[in-house]
């Protein structure tokens, strides 16, 4: 697979067929090692900041999970936690947590 690093994913859109394809390709061998008890500690070491600008239950547990149980941390915020776009843009917010976190899974909006 083509390495994704340092990349954004908005939409679908942002990746080619081929990538599309890979990370579908990966997402099958991930669950099914899980499946078989497999558990590698692909981001043991790795913390990851959940922005919530619109909340939801099955995008913080299936994050939270999935990081957790392959040895990451997580560290979650709302909007009301650090003014998501309110005192300062949410793009000034993503660089700035962009240097203190390894990746930033954001669920918003727009």
């Amino acid at each position: 697979m083509n390495d994704l690093t340092g990349r954004s994913l908005l939409t679908l859109a942002d990746l080619s067929h081929e990538e599309f394809e890979a990370v579908v390709r990966l997402a099958r061998r991930v669950k099914s090692q899980a499946r078989n008890g497999e558990r590698l500690q692909r981001f043991r070491g790795y913390s990851v900041a959940l922005l919530f600008e619109k909340r939801s239950t099955r995008t913080r547990a299936a994050f939270e999970t999935a990081i957790g149980q392959e040895g990451g941390h997580t560290a979650f915020f709302t909007r009301d936690d650090i003014h998501l776009g309110a005192k300062e843009t949410i793009e000034d917010t993503a660089r700035v947590l962009g240097r203190m976190f390894d990746a930033i899974q954001f669920r918003g909006y727009h």
